[in-house]
């Protein structure tokens, strides 16, 4: 029974220390909607005259006022078949009402489909598979979660340590004790890496190393 309840109790210090990564996502949406922002102000100050676009910012603004959710998903489900930037803010708002309801593995398949079905790119398929990645570690099968990262591009060195850290806690939720030990050993050692990431990772290699 002791032995029982210490392992829950691990279980449960290691799902929090994995939460506090997944905190750290937040920057990631911030930098995400801020470049959505401004690439949605500069398309609608060069197109202004166009009315598919105008049509578009007050559909998708007047949906976020609907209170009803099957309404409001019918609404987002109607913009996002159109292309264009609020097509992908519409994308993005199912995805986070499925993420809402636990229906993790069809967040997955939407975050799949939006990658690549849409003309977006390296820097934005970087942007939303990091931050699937990070919402969805610990609740899909890790080999989805891989599939995530092969869409982050590897030359835009700011995302270096969120894919490194996410390679991190996969290797010990797999139990992956050398690959473990590898990418430790490439988060301590790479400069490019923010000392914030390689402080977490030290916090979560000493608590699997000594308990």
């Amino acid at each position: 029974m002791a032995v029982q309840l210490n392992g829950k109790i691990m279980n449960n210090i290691f799902n929090q220390l994995i939460n506090l990564t997944k905190e750290n996502k937040k920057k990631i949406i911030y930098l995400f909607s801020l470049l959505i922002l401004i690439l949605i102000l500069s398309q609608v100050y060069i197109f202004y005259n166009k009315n598919k676009i105008l049509k578009q910012s007050i559909q998708f603004y007047n949906s976020k006022q609907i209170a009803s959710k099957d309404d409001f998903y019918n609404e987002m489900t109607a913009i996002q078949s159109d292309k264009g930037f609020y097509s992908l803010l519409a994308s993005m708002e199912i995805i986070n009402e499925n993420y809402t309801n636990d229906n993790y593995d069809s967040v997955y398949n939407q975050y799949i489909d939006l990658i690549t079905s849409k003309d977006l790119d390296n820097l934005y398929k970087t942007l939303i598979a990091i931050n699937a990645s990070y919402d969805l570690l610990n609740l899909i099968d890790s080999s989805k979660i891989y599939n995530l990262l092969s869409y982050v591009d590897d030359t835009i060195e700011s995302f270096i340590g969120y894919k490194k850290e996410i390679l991190f806690l996969l290797s010990i939720l797999d139990n992956l004790d050398e690959e473990k030990e590898i990418i430790y050993s490439e988060i301590t050692n790479n400069e490019k890496i923010p000392p914030s990431i390689k402080l977490r990772v030290k916090k979560i290699y000493e608590f699997e190393k000594y308990n």
